[in-house]
C-alpha cells in the first residue's frame, strides 16, 4: 500500500487509533519528505512497557513499506493506570518512522 498526500491524514489517524487501542498515547512532533518517495515521521509515545512494545510491533506489521529508523525508549517518572486496581511504570519514547511507499502529488 502507498501513502499519498491525500491519504496521509488517514494513515496518521490509523496510527492514532492503533495506539489508543493498545493503550499508548501518541504524538506526531514533526515530519519531512526525504527524496522522492520517503516520508519520515517523528513520533513520541507514552505508556507501560508492554503496550509500547506491542504498538511498535503492530506498526512494523502494517501493510506499507516502512521501517523504524531510530528509537529511544526509557522509563519515565510515575505510573500508568492499567485498571482501577493495577498500575505499571510509565515508559516514554521517541521514534522515527520512515515510509518508503510515499507518493507525493506532482
Amino acid at each position: 500500500m502507498f501513502v499519498t498526500e491525500e491519504t496521509i491524514v488517514d494513515f496518521l489517524r490509523r496510527l492514532e487509533t492503533l495506539s489508543n487501542n493498545i493503550g499508548v498515547a501518541l504524538d506526531l512532533t514533526s515530519f519531512q519528505q526525504e527524496g522522492d518517495n520517503r516520508l519520515s515521521l517523528h513520533l513520541e509515545m507514552t505508556g507501560d512497557f508492554e503496550s509500547v512494545s506491542a504498538f511498535l510491533k503492530v506498526v512494523e506489521e502494517l501493510p506499507y513499506n516502512l521501517f523504524v529508523r531510530s528509537i529511544d525508549i526509557h522509563r519515565g517518572d510515575g505510573l500508568v493506570a492499567i485498571s482501577s486496581r493495577e498500575s505499571r511504570p510509565l515508559w516514554t519514547g521517541t521514534f522515527i518512522l520512515a515510509i518508503d511507499s510515499f507518493l507525493p502529488d506532482k
